[in-house]
């Protein structure tokens, strides 16, 4: 059935929905170029300035990097003009003055088990890297051992010892006997600079690179034999100034010299100089020579002092030159002084200007840059010609792949073309047309058709009279099998057909679900006589039947963790095992079964935000895809996903959406923002060597830094630095972001914990003191992993507090001051109950005393004068003063005892009594004397409360004993004042007759009337005073006139009183 479009112009509203994908811009540090097969590096990778390309905050202590080495547990060491240098892979740590390293450039290093001999410019340091000691030697204080401070280079062990080569000869170094020794070999000038030393064991031969020529010597004979450079001799080296010695295959010794690299053939003793300048057609009237490595089985690495690097192979006599001036192989710095290459395979080289790396592509990705005017070009699309040819779109034009040299040719010049129809274009897709016709599809430059055999350009907008195409991204370009050219653009997808040149135009119409979902079109697919869209919002078929599109979006399940939820979806391909992938915008990789056009997704935790761009199947059920975190690959039985990164030698971890292709070799390409990748899927290798692991660091809540612990290291920590961070890393593997690591803190941890490569370290936090291993294993991207853990010992002291002496010294002291806290209470019950008895017995005896004082206010005699009185005025028929005399006395009677019945009473009321009492006697006295009460005004009688019966006794005192017996002109004072808190002075003076007349009086009147009141007042004060601990006070003194005579008592009074 021929099938066409019919022609329409496409009326439907448009929404325009544009699905801009947004690449972020990657800045790149670190310029990561593939070496190509050509010069014998295909597996590696180059990586131009490792200290910025490691997300790390830490530096080399300068960039001019002129030593290297690496230790039996894979931790690297640099040597600088400005000290040592160690890099566990993520991080550098720098040795300097600090750590005793001598502080002068380093020229070499030896690493020999937990020791590093360094060579320096001004000495030798022997660093002891378990105790963290350096031991220096100097030519002046240690002539017999070091003949000169300048060391040019120290040799790995022989036979038990090392040999330290230096500007004044050599020296020895037994490591058994850890001693010097500088040998004394005759018809050897011990004033030549030794540069370099090997040993041949098949020959019994020490080769020795001096200052001054080639100089051989036989340990069993002692002979010796000198080797010069001749002028106009063959047989000869290259200059006699040499600088390093290398061996290969037993027989050959490399020589490199400050002029040129000579072979010597020690079976035959014939000499080579090796010609590099006519081997890589590069000049340079002078190599001089700084290190040689190998780099494989038939290569050797040569870097030199001014030239850069070369590349010998010495099986077929080639060689490459590599500089700092190559576009695609460019080092930071021709002047090199060390290469290296380590337990991984990755060639490291110390350069003037920084520390490269050519690291080892273990899973053999193949980078490939394109530039234009010295810019690096993002690939947007693959297409194969012939003779593996690869057409390559970028952001400035076509250029032309081939993947068999891998060179790289523009438009004009592969296609003989008249001009470069595209230079400058942003060019999009591509599509070969019956290998005549090529569709290229621009961004917002149009879509054009380029006639290969007429070399001519077809503006398509104008050839099919198709209108906005020249605005448009054409991302895909398909032909179907009715000659339908189908076209995949952001502005909705088109179909032009090839036969009648009718075309039509499919955009999305929210009223109509039958129309495209989205305008923004990315991958066709032809599958089942049905066209597969994916757009930005879901996935459409189009029926050519009915000619109309059906939708499918995906299911809740799948997108409700989504934050935001998306159906973009990218590339569309078949699987193989009956389904078909789909890339898409934040699910992951999408599969669809076709009959029941279910999903299902591969996205997984670590996915997360991954957008997927492009997908292949390979020959052994892989697919392939390249995503925005670098490449992944799923297992289509397993369903196991591995991703590859930047870190693998990929141009980058950004890919572009369209650029992807599988070549009729095999090969898988993938495009992205700096350059594309190819690969053999069958050369992508895991990892299988076994983890060595190290605690690169143990660091405390004291700012104290543990660096570099290997197994079996103890650390003493005080108990101040109880909570501590252990960071560790592998040292040898190539693949280290996908190591997983496990650890344990035996006596804290009831379990393993396990870390990924992006947390390379375990917190703890407040340990208490005790012994604590950290144990600590690594397991590769195929679960292998060391057969025995790292073991750290921690140690953490106790306090002098927290020890058991002192723990026991505590108990018994607490113990003892348990039993005197308990004697000591038992003592106080005892008191106290001793003490509540006598204040029992005081109180009691207080009663009596206050029932005494009542019984003295209101005794038979005092009745009797009242009443006496009273009579007396109704004698002398004066009823109002009997009628006075008598209330008054009623009145002080039940003052009395009012007062008698409470502990404390108002001030105001024992003022009330007293003042009765007064005008009592007063009357009974006929009015001989007169009184006066005085209170200061700071005395507040109403709410002051003192014991009662306290102030009348001795106003009554002062009345019979001072002033009866004066018979007139008497007088009675009392005065009432605050002298201190809580304390009354109450004065009652008289100007009676006092006390030694009155006693008089009473001896010649025969004791008639004796006063207990104030004698039983002063019993009742002190007992109170002893009650209460309140001071209670009586003072009685005398008053005399200036003749001696007595005019009078004072009695002063001090009351405590409360509120």
């Amino acid at each position: 059935m021929f099938y066409f479009c019919r022609e329409k112009k496409c009326n439907m509203k448009r929404n325009m929905m544009k699905h801009i994908v947004m690449c972020a811009v990657v800045l790149f540090l670190s310029c990561k170029i593939m070496i190509g097969q050509d010069n014998g590096l295909s597996s590696y990778y180059l990586n131009k300035n490792v200290e910025n390309t490691y997300s790390s905050r830490s530096y080399l202590s300068t960039s001019i990097v002129t030593s290297i080495a690496q230790d039996d547990n894979g931790m690297m060491w640099f040597g600088t003009k400005r000290g040592l240098n160690s890099f566990d892979s993520y991080n550098f740590e720098e040795y300097n003055q600090i750590d005793g390293i001598i502080n002068a450039t380093i020229t070499d290093i030896q690493p020999v088990g937990d020791t590093l001999f360094i060579g320096t410019e001004r000495g030798l340091c022997v660093y002891d890297l378990k105790n963290k000691r350096a031991t220096n030697f100097f030519k002046e204080t240690d002539s017999l051992i070091l003949p000169d401070n300048y060391i040019h280079h120290i040799t790995k062990p022989i036979n038990g010892r090392i040999t330290i080569c230096t500007k004044g000869g050599t020296t020895v170094y037994d490591l058994t006997t850890k001693d010097f020794r500088v040998p004394k070999v005759s018809n050897y000038f011990p004033n030549y600079e030794v540069r370099s030393i090997v040993y041949m064991p098949k020959y019994d031969t020490w080769w020795v690179a001096t200052s001054n020529g080639l100089v051989s010597y036989q340990d069993y004979n002692q002979s010796v034999r000198h080797y010069y450079s001749v002028e106009g001799l063959n047989n000869t080296l290259s200059d006699s100034d040499l600088r390093c010695l290398f061996v290969v295959d037993d027989d050959n010794l490399f020589i490199g010299s400050t002029n040129g690299l000579t072979l010597l053939n020690i079976a035959n003793k014939e000499m080579e100089v090796i010609d590099l300048n006519s081997l890589t057609n590069y000049y340079s009237s002078r190599i001089d020579v700084s290190e040689i490595i190998s780099v494989s089985d038939e290569e050797i690495m040569i870097s030199t002092y001014s030239d850069g690097l070369y590349i010998y192979n010495h099986k077929r006599k080639t060689a490459v030159h590599i500089s700092k001036f190559d576009r695609r192989y460019a080092i930071s710095e021709n002047y090199i002084y060390d290469i290296f290459k380590d337990e991984t395979g990755s060639v490291w080289i110390a350069t003037f200007s920084g520390l490269n790396r050519l690291e080892n592509n273990l899973a053999k990705f193949h980078t490939i840059n394109i530039f234009e005017k010295g810019l690096m070009q993002s690939i947007t699309y693959f297409l194969e010609l012939n003779d593996d040819n690869i057409l390559v779109g970028t952001e400035s034009g076509v250029k032309i792949f081939n993947a068999n040299d891998e060179s790289i040719k523009d438009f004009k010049t592969f296609f003989n073309a008249k001009e470069d129809y595209f230079e400058s274009l942003y060019v999009y897709s591509f599509y070969l047309y019956k290998d005549a016709m090529l569709w290229v599809g621009t961004r917002n430059n149009g879509l054009y058709i380029y006639d290969i055999k007429n070399d001519r350009l077809i503006d398509v907008s104008k050839e099919y009279e198709i209108d906005n195409i020249d605005r448009a991204v054409v991302r895909e370009i398909k032909c179907d099998e009715y000659e339908n050219m189908w076209i995949a653009t952001n502005m909705g997808l088109y179909c032009i057909n090839l036969i009648t040149k009718e075309s039509c135009f499919y955009l999305n119409d929210k009223k109509d679900n039958k129309s495209i979902p989205n305008d923004d079109v990315y991958d066709l697919m032809f599958a089942d006589d049905v066209l597969y869209v994916t757009t930005g919002d879901g996935l459409a078929t189009y029926h050519y039947d009915t000619d109309c599109f059906t939708t499918y979006r995906l299911p809740d399940s799948l997108t409700k963790n989504d934050v935001v939820r998306n159906n973009g979806l990218f590339d569309i391909v078949a699987g193989g095992d009956g389904r078909y992938y789909i890339g898409s915008y934040s699910n992951g990789m999408l599969a669809l079964s076709p009959d029941t056009k279910t999903f299902k997704t591969s996205k997984r935790e670590d996915s997360f935000g991954t957008m997927i761009y492009s997908i292949i199947p390979d020959d052994n059920g892989f697919l392939w895809a390249s995503t925005s975190k670098g490449i992944m690959k799923y297992d289509l039985r397993t369903k196991e996903i591995t991703l590859y990164d930047e870190s693998d030698g990929l141009q980058g971890n950004e890919f572009t959406p369209n650029a992807f292709l599988r070549s009729k070799r095999g090969q898988i390409f993938f495009g992205g923002f700096n350059g594309f990748n190819y690969f053999y899927p069958n050369e992508i290798q895991l990892e299988t060597k076994k983890p060595k692991v190290i605690v690169t660091s143990l660091s405390t809540n004291n700012d104290v830094k543990y660096r570099y612990l290997t197994d079996g290291d103890t650390i003493n920590l005080p108990y101040t630095s109880n909570s501590f961070e252990i960071a560790f890393t592998t040292l040898n593997l190539v693949r280290k972001n996908m190591v997983k690591y496990l650890c344990k803190l035996e006596n804290y941890d009831n379990e393993w914990l396990s870390y990924d490569s992006k947390h390379r370290y375990a917190d703890y936090r407040k340990l208490r003191p005790g012994t604590y291993v950290f144990n600590l294993m690594a397991t590769n991207e195929v679960n292998i992993s060391n057969e025995e853990p790292l073991r750290l010992t921690i140690i953490i002291h106790p306090a002098w507090y927290q020890r058991t002496i002192f723990t026991i010294s505590v108990a018994l002291i607490v113990m003892a001051l348990l039993f005197i806290l308990i004697y000591q209470r038992g003592k106080i019950i005892y008191q106290k109950r001793e003490q509540r008895r006598k204040v029992a017995e005081l109180e009691a005896q207080m009663v009596q005393l206050k029932q005494k004082t009542l019984q003295l206010q209101m005794n038979p005699h005092v009745i009797f004068n009242t009443l006496n009185s009273i009579q007396q005025y109704i004698i002398n028929h004066d009823i109002d003063n009997a009628v006075r005399y008598l209330s008054s006395f009623s009145r002080l009677m039940r003052r009395i005892l009012n007062n008698s019945n409470e502990r404390y009473i108002p001030l105001s009321d024992e003022l009330e009594a007293v003042q009765l009492y007064l005008e009592l006697e007063s009357m009974r006295l006929g009015n001989r004397f007169s009184y006066n009460i005085k209170i200061e005004t700071d005395v507040d009688v109403k709410n002051i409360e003192i014991a009662p019966l306290i102030i009348q006794p001795f106003v009554e005192n002062a009345i019979i004993h001072g002033l009866v017996p004066k018979k007139d002109d008497c007088f009675l004072n009392i005065k009432l004042s605050m002298i201190e808190d809580y304390k009354l002075l109450c004065v009652i003076e008289d100007n009676g007759v006092g006390r030694k007349l009155s006693e008089k009086m009473k001896l010649e009147q025969g004791g008639a009337h004796k006063s207990y009141g104030m004698s039983i007042t002063k019993r009742r004060l002190e007992m109170m005073s002893k009650i209460s601990n309140d001071d209670f006070s009586v003072d009685v003194v005398d008053l005399y006139d200036d003749n001696g005579v007595a005019i009078g008592t004072r009695v002063n009074i001090v009351i405590s009183y409360q509120d």
